[in-house]
């Protein structure tokens, strides 16, 4: 007889208790779950692991020894926990129904809801239930009116609440107790401004002092956030908790966190491209440490650079020279690249080298300067001045002449301007006059494409009207365009128009509402595809109503970028490892209904933002859901900046940015501060509705203890579901 033959013996004779299974194979391991086993250990284990499975077990029966008293009948009645499948409002009662019957007492459904909200098996669905997610197998309704009024959205709902088990994996928090000032980090911080916060970590249970004034902590954890005055003189804080001081002194000078000095070279210029034309003088700059000699070359050309005003040896000093390049520099009418500009520094008995980050490219007479957009989120701005009220984004590879320069920006002659960091200047003969030779249609499961074979890609324009997309591509010649009159399953396409200044407009008609469209380029093929998505419809399977809709799920930062530090400072949670572990409890209740996740988190390296977004984009997602978590400056007072927030950029996306932040305040009781529009490069995909969470302020000592809570964090993704549910349902 084996291990498992035993479990089943011992189930079979009534044995309810723990089993642990202890074994050097994991063959059996799911058999374990025929026996409610409470925990299974390969060999070899330590006396850790074998600390943890006791310590589970013995939560799990600490927790199913719980009762909730009733007046059932004028009889206070304890009903234990673990027998209570579910709670409903009833009329003018609640009733609670059990494994083995079903009662009423005078109590609403809120009130149990406040008693019961520290116990983690039980949620909120919707405001008629409170659900016992031990007996969350499969998908039910209780309440006829309910499944006859909304039958796909009460199964969903509930089918979606139930036991989460990537909680305990990446939801598994905890707060330090020990009294520490966490931030600043040593013992005497200089800042720039008139208010500082200082944080830390206290036990809870004791009184916390600061110069002998009792501080007031805001939340249960122990955690705490004072804000104080900052003087030119300094001043030393003292905190108190029983014997132990701690003590720190702030001043207020030049921001400091180190001397105030440098010893190197930064703000090397040029950033981005930089183009020098013959006879004409540019300007090159950086920042160095004061009394040290700068030096720079470029295309064989050397210049000394001057510091730019007097300082203190060591301050931090702006150096700057004036260049004119030599004639043999410059080609008639092509534009030559001639790299990066090298610098070296000479101070305090070092040299150091160093090289600008953007090139120098000689426009030779005639010549006609061209740009290609160098990512996928190259924004075209109507003034330099205005920032984030963008024209139009372009595609990695995406051309067109430049008409003028100012500061960062060129001027496009499409109109409006590009970041040159955002931009490569095209070399050669800069010709990026495109002819399309070729017009093929793909129908997907969610989508269809419309790919031009192009011999240039062209900057382009785009919008979307209901069933209408006008799309205008410039410096492009319609002749081998041909005139085409196809039927595809979503869309028909009209004779493109010629614009008469080197454009071209391509009218897209659909047969339903469009839900979103991209252009997605190919520099090596020179395809220039035109993706149209239809509207995500719901299945009829009510348990899995989001079959064939693909929902793509971020988690901000990660990897060696922690995000937001809580108060508790490295002796806590940070905003990486929150959003985490929404982005997974998010995508946990949306594949139980059965949705398609893509799922975008750091594998330990840093996402930047196009590894956030061009996942989702190949994808052809239908939503698109990046976590965050807020936080404050330390100028300011942190108990006072709490509640959620939703962004968004394009006005597809914002009738789902107001359901989220409605429907997590609500569920999480944080405040509703409102869904915004703003120009995050995670909100401007045109593909799909998308947003960015701001599930609340990591910074705020009473809410990060929300944010950490394996209740409040299910929460979160049931409301995130129910509003993928409600903007999806066509």
């Amino acid at each position: 007889m084996n291990g498992m033959d035993v479990a089943r013996a011992l189930r079979d004779d009534g044995f309810s208790g723990g089993i642990i299974f202890t074994t050097s194979s994991t063959a059996h391991a799911m058999d374990s779950y025929n026996v409610d086993a409470l925990y299974y250990l390969q060999k070899p284990y330590d006396h850790k692991d074998f600390t943890n499975a006791i310590n589970r077990c013995s939560s799990i029966f600490t927790e199913a020894a719980k009762t909730y008293t009733v007046s059932i009948r004028g009889k206070d009645t304890a009903l234990p926990l673990k027998d209570i499948l579910f709670f409903e409002t009833g009329r003018h009662v609640t009733l609670v129904h059990t494994l083995t019957d079903t009662f009423s007492f005078t109590r609403v459904l809120t009130e149990v809801r406040e008693d019961l909200k520290d116990c983690p098996t039980f949620l909120a669905v919707g405001r008629s239930y409170l659900v016992n997610r031990l007996y969350g197998a499969g998908f039910c309704v209780y309440d006829y009116t309910a499944l006859k009024s909304n039958a796909n959205g009460s199964a969903s709902y509930l089918t979606a609440g139930f036991d989460s088990t990537v909680l305990d994996e990446y939801a598994d928090f905890s707060i330090s107790k020990k009294f520490a000032i966490t931030r600043p980090s040593g013992s005497a911080l200089t800042v720039a401004t008139y208010k500082y916060t200082i944080f830390g970590t206290s036990d809870p249970q004791k009184k916390l002092y600061l110069d002998g004034v009792e501080v007031e902590r805001t939340g249960e954890s122990g955690l705490f956030a004072v804000t104080v005055d900052t003087y030119k003189k300094g001043k030393t804080y003292t905190f108190t908790q029983g014997d132990s001081v701690r003590s720190v002194t702030i001043n207020r000078g030049t921001a400091s966190g180190g001397s105030g000095k440098t010893s190197r070279l930064s703000s090397i210029a040029p950033a981005a491209s930089l183009s020098a034309l013959p006879g004409k003088t540019f300007t090159i700059t950086c920042i160095g440490p004061s009394g040290g000699a700068v030096y720079a070359s470029v295309a064989g050309k050397s210049v000394t650079l001057s510091q730019v005003a007097a300082a203190d040896t060591g301050v931090p000093a702006k150096f700057k020279a004036e260049i004119v390049l030599p004639d043999d520099k410059f080609v008639d009418g092509e534009v030559v690249s001639l790299g990066n500009i090298s610098y070296t520094l000479v101070y305090n008995g070092e040299t150091k080298n160093y090289k600008s980050a953007g090139e120098v490219f000689a426009i030779g007479s005639g010549a006609k300067l061209a740009i290609r957009a160098n990512c996928n989120m190259a924004g075209i701005e109507p003034e330099p001045s205005v920032t984030g009220n963008f024209t139009a984004t372009l595609r990695t590879g995406c051309a067109d002449y430049v008409i003028g320069e100012e500061d960062n920006f060129y001027e496009l002659a499409m109109g409006g301007y590009i970041k040159k960091e955002h931009s490569t200047p095209v070399v050669g003969n800069g010709d990026i006059k495109n002819s399309i030779t070729r017009v093929d249609s793909e129908t997907g499961e969610n989508y269809e494409l419309l790919r031009l074979s192009c011999t240039s890609l062209p900057a382009f324009r785009g919008e979307i009207d209901g069933k209408k997309l006008r799309l205008t591509l410039y410096n492009t010649d319609f002749s081998e365009f041909g005139f085409i009159d196809r039927e595809a399953e979503l869309f028909y396409i009209v004779n493109p128009i010629d614009n008469g200044d080197g454009s071209i407009t391509v009218v897209v008609l659909a047969k339903h509402t469009l839900w979103g469209w991209d252009i997605q380029t190919n520099e090596e093929t020179g395809e220039f595809t035109v993706v149209l998505k239809k509207q995500p419809v719901h299945s009829d399977d009510l348990s899995k109503p989001l079959s064939g809709i693909t929902v793509a799920v971020c988690a901000g930062h990660g990897g060696p970028d922690p995000g937001a530090l809580s108060p508790a400072g490295d002796y806590g949670v940070n905003e990486a490892e929150i959003n985490l572990a929404n982005t997974m409890a998010i995508a946990e209740s949306l594949e139980r209904l059965g949705a398609k996740i893509v799922l975008l988190v750091s594998d330990g390296s840093k996402l930047d933002t196009y590894g956030r977004t061009d996942p989702a984009r190949e994808a052809f997602v239908d939503v698109y859901i990046c976590c965050h978590a807020n936080s404050i400056a330390e100028n300011a007072d942190a108990n006072l900046w709490c509640g959620t927030e939703v962004y968004y950029h394009y006005d597809q996306s914002a009738e789902f940015s107001q359901k989220l932040v409605d429907y997590i305040s609500a569920a999480t009781r944080r405040d509703n501060e409102g869904s915004k529009q703003d120009y995050y490069s995670v909100t401007r995909l045109t593909l799909c509705p998308a947003v960015m969470l701001e599930v609340g302020f990591i910074s705020n000592p009473a809410e990060v203890e929300s944010l950490i809570s394996k209740t409040d964090i299910q929460k979160t993704a049931l409301a995130v579901t129910k509003a993928v549910l409600e903007i999806t349902d066509n």
